[in-house]
């Protein structure tokens, strides 16, 4: 960073990203992990940075809140409304838009860069193929998932056309990359995570839980995200069920929400897994969630049904554990690219368990993974990251690629 061109000083940099914010009782929010991404921006960026984000509908996450202060907060911001457009006006002054593709209504923001001469670099996580899944497993009616299907197939040849048009692509997750960067040839691979350079689990504590692996005791397992469908929640209960039957001896900690709970529960309940399989709901991220898996988790398990770079992926390896999980593009290709967990075939929740049943005999197979997955997150720190896609943005406004 310290040998930029006096005119990549100057420059003024305009994120427009997917993630919203939130009006509660006369105040806005953003999202924790989203507002730290954007001090990372105005800390490193030579230049003024910009926001345009919009008023955000969902439910607010039930941690991670921080209050937006106008007068206090470092990057200019605009709020816009929930179905607001960014247009010509919010470009003026602005040198290079980095811009969240997948938002559909920030599509035609690299046509008004072209027509401006304003660099433009979309930003893209999600595939088709994760698209139509999420459509599928959210709609029961035939008719509107195929109107969504549909509305999505129109949405996905504009999100083409605009990367076309685009000047730079950065990619978070092997899908994404693999998908798109045929379409944009200045295209970055990132992997996205909150985990931090002091974050990650250290030597000590590492060593320590590795020590438990030459015990006779119980594998430790854990889980946490949304407990939803697209997230394979529902089958977690289902694997711990064949390894009970197994008498494989195990723990399970289950963190997380969602409308799966219920369900969830009345399975454990059901299948008398009480005791082993605990359902600790959200809990604070940093406080206690990462803590806790640092120091009691010996396998993350992962039953994504879809193809999304999930920051559980990322974060789980930050704490120097290993993850078996299903063959989703997302998870396969970190594991083409890094040995650090195991696949198994999409939906198949007995190869799982087998997997898990082998490990349970085979723990040293753990404890190489577990070293990996370290030593593969000091690679992919948030500082890391951060600082990989500033340098790209400031070598496309530098190199005015076409």
């Amino acid at each position: 960073m310290e040998n930029m061109s006096l005119e990549n000083k100057s420059s003024t940099l305009l994120l427009c990203p997917s993630v919203g914010i939130w009006q509660i009782k006369g105040g806005l929010f953003f999202d924790r992990k989203f507002h730290d991404g954007v001090l990372a921006y105005v800390n490193k960026w030579p230049g003024e940075v910009k926001l345009a984000i919009r008023t955000e509908d969902t439910p607010p996450p039930a941690f991670g809140l921080v209050p937006f202060c106008e007068a206090n907060f470092p990057a200019k911001v605009t709020v816009l409304d929930s179905e607001e457009t960014v247009d010509s006006k919010h470009l003026a002054g602005v040198d290079i838009v980095l811009a969240s593709g997948d938002e559909y209504r920030n599509l035609h923001i690299s046509k008004i860069c072209k027509q401006q001469n304003i660099q433009c670099i979309y930003t893209i996580e999600n595939i088709f193929e994760t698209r139509i899944q999420i459509v599928s497993l959210s709609h029961d009616s035939l008719l509107k998932r195929l109107k969504s299907s549909v509305w999505l197939l129109l949405m996905e040849r504009k999100r083409r056309q605009a990367f076309r048009r685009a000047n730079g692509l950065q990619a978070n997750g092997v899908a994404a990359y693999d998908q798109y960067s045929p379409l944009v040839p200045n295209t970055l691979l990132y992997f996205d995570t909150r985990s931090t350079e002091t974050s990650l689990i250290t030597d000590n504590v590492l060593s320590k839980r590795l020590d438990y692996l030459d015990k006779e005791e119980p594998l430790r397992l854990a889980f946490s995200g949304r407990l939803i469908g697209i997230k394979g929640a529902d089958h977690l209960i289902d694997v711990a069920y064949i390894l009970k039957t197994r008498q494989v001896p195990f723990a399970f900690d289950i963190f997380g929400a969602g409308d799966l709970v219920h369900t969830m529960q009345e399975k454990i309940d059901e299948y008398e897994l009480g005791g082993k399989v605990i359902m600790h709901g959200n809990v604070d991220f940093s406080l206690e969630l990462i803590p806790f898996i640092k120091s009691s988790v010996d396998m993350c398990v992962v039953c994504h049904r879809q193809s999304d770079p999930s920051c559980t992926y990322l974060e789980t390896y930050a704490c120097g554990v290993p993850i078996a999980g299903y063959a989703n593009r997302a998870h396969q290709g970190i594991l083409d690219r890094s040995d650090v967990g195991w696949s198994v075939p999409l939906g198949d929740v007995d190869a799982l368990a087998d997997l898990i049943t082998r490990l349970d005999h085979q723990r040293d197979e753990i404890k190489v993974k577990s070293l990996n997955a370290a030593l593969f997150s000091h690679a992919h720190t948030f500082e890391n990251t951060f600082g990989r896609r500033i340098d790209h943005c400031l070598k496309t406004l530098k190199g005015n690629f076409s």
